[in-house]
This record gives structure tokens, C-alpha cells and sequence, in this order.
């Protein structure tokens, strides 16, 4: 089976529907080609707690599938693209693995639990590029900017994004796609459904390689941060299309490039 069981959380509903999309400024400017970091005091301004069980094995998501050929014509982009980069990569794979391997030892490959479209749960590959068993005594947490538990090595992996590059797996086994909302842990899902509500409608669509919040919003390491990337997130559930999807791939080649919104 490729996906466990979903998330045991049950999700409140927010009283105020009118959080369910981004903010209409938000997205007049994503439209008008103004592709700035948004200023978005009150984008989810909804309760600070929100109730939970322990009961639920499911999130309350719809998984919304867009009409027409978009949805093959998407999975057929990403298994070309996850096999071509396979492939033309995989000489930097190989030395990745060595260096990572040479500069701190085994495991080379991390295997988290992720959430992925409808709140499944998967499990995600990528290259270590912090220090072994380094939630031993915190559990999972999110990574801050100079993070004194990512390696030397880890440093230039994430600032050059090579440390994703075995995500290409999940992609080809549907896991992920190409394109979307990064895959978040369940144990922060859970902490952040706290304080932002409408982050499991990220869970709409499937969990994607890049996205339009690595490449507008940057990287998150805060709550009022993640803020903001929920509502790029959103956004791309509300106007994915295949043009999108090209706008993201060749942005994601300049952040690369640049090593911009990496930590």
C-alpha cells in the first residue's frame, strides 16, 4: 500500500467562512503580476484554539479535482518529469549521498511521515542534512534559521534544495506531484490546526515537490510565517492550472539557482 492511514485529528470548522479562500488582496495582486511577499495582518484571524478529538481518523478535507484533462495531463508531467530528472541527476544523487555519507555518517536518507491530498499519509525521502537523531529530545519542531543541528554539508543541501531531489520517488508513486503545498508532518499539522484553522484545506490537492509558497513566500520557521505561506497555498488550490505549474517550475529554477527561501 503506498499510503497508512490519515491523521488522527478532527478538525473544528472556523465560525467565519470567509477564511476558507486567500484574502481578495492577495489574490488581485498574485493576478496583476505583482508577485511580492503579501502584507496580510489579518489573513486568518479565526480563534487562537480550536477543539480537537482524539477519536477522528480523518481530516474533514475535500479533495477537489479540477475538469477537463488537467489531472493527467499534471500526473503525466510529473512521471516524465520525476524520471527525466532521475536521470540527468543522478550523477548529483550519487555525490550527494557520498558526501552526506563521508561528512556524518549513516543514515543518508531521512524517512519522515508527511500528509499528503485528503490527509493521507505518506512516507517522504530526503537527503539527512541535519545531525543523526537530532528530535531525540524535542520531537518533531519546525527547523529555524541558523538551525545549530543542520550539518555543514546540510547547510549548502538546503540552500541549493539538492536534499529533495529523492522526493522524485514519491512522485513517481503518486505520492507527490511535481507541483503543490509542501508536505507537512502530522505533528505540526496538528500543532498549527490550532492556531490556523484552515491549514488542512492545503490537503485539498496533492503534496508537491515546489510551489507557489517556496517560490513567492519563501521558507517558514514560525507560525506567523506559515501564516503567510497558507495563503500562497491556497491560492494555488483555488487557480492551479497548468500555466501556473510552468510559472512554478521556472521560478523554482531561479530560487534554486539563487538560493533564496532555503534554511
Amino acid at each position: 500500500m503506498l499510503f497508512r492511514r490519515s491523521i488522527a485529528i478532527d478538525y473544528a470548522e472556523p465560525l467565519d467562512r470567509k477564511y476558507d479562500h486567500p484574502p481578495a488582496a492577495l489574490e488581485k495582486r498574485f493576478l496583476s503580476g505583482k508577485y511580492g511577499a503579501p502584507s496580510i495582518p489579518a489573513l486568518i484571524a479565526v480563534p487562537k484554539v480550536v477543539p480537537l478529538t482524539e477519536k477522528s481518523e480523518h481530516y474533514r478535507v475535500k479533495i477537489t479535482r479540477k475538469g477537463g484533462s488537467y489531472a493527467w495531463q499534471k500526473r503525466a508531467i510529473d512521471v516524465l518529469g520525476a524520471v527525466s530528472l532521475l536521470v540527468l541527476c543522478s550523477p548529483l544523487i550519487l555525490i550527494t549521498a557520498l558526501l552526506v555519507l563521508l561528512s556524518s555518517g549513516r543514515p543518508v536518507l531521512l524517512r519522515q511521515r508527511r500528509l499528503t491530498e485528503g490527509g493521507r499519509i505518506f512516507t517522504m525521502y530526503k537527503f539527512r542534512s541535519m545531525q543523526r537523531d537530532a528530535e531525540a529530545g524535542t520531537g518533531a519542531v519546525m527547523a529555524s534559521k541558523s538551525d545549530p543541528r543542520i550539518t555543514p554539508i546540510g547547510r549548502i543541501l538546503r540552500r541549493t534544495r539538492l536534499d529533495e531531489l529523492p522526493q522524485l520517488v514519491n512522485v513517481l508513486r503518486g505520492e507527490m506531484s511535481l507541483i503543490g503545498p509542501r508536505p507537512e508532518r502530522p505533528e505540526i499539522a496538528v500543532q498549527l490546526a490550532r492556531v490556523i484553522p484552515c491549514v488542512h484545506r492545503r490537503l485539498a490537492v496533492k503534496a508537491g515537490l515546489t510551489g507557489l509558497a517556496q517560490v513567492l513566500g519563501g521558507y517558514s520557521s514560525s507560525v506567523e510565517e506559515y501564516r503567510e505561506k497558507v495563503a500562497w497555498d491556497l491560492l494555488y488550490v483555488r487557480r492551479r492550472s497548468l500555466k501556473l505549474d510552468i510559472f512554478i517550475a521556472f521560478k523554482t529554477v531561479s530560487v534554486v539557482l539563487s538560493g533564496s527561501g532555503a534554511r
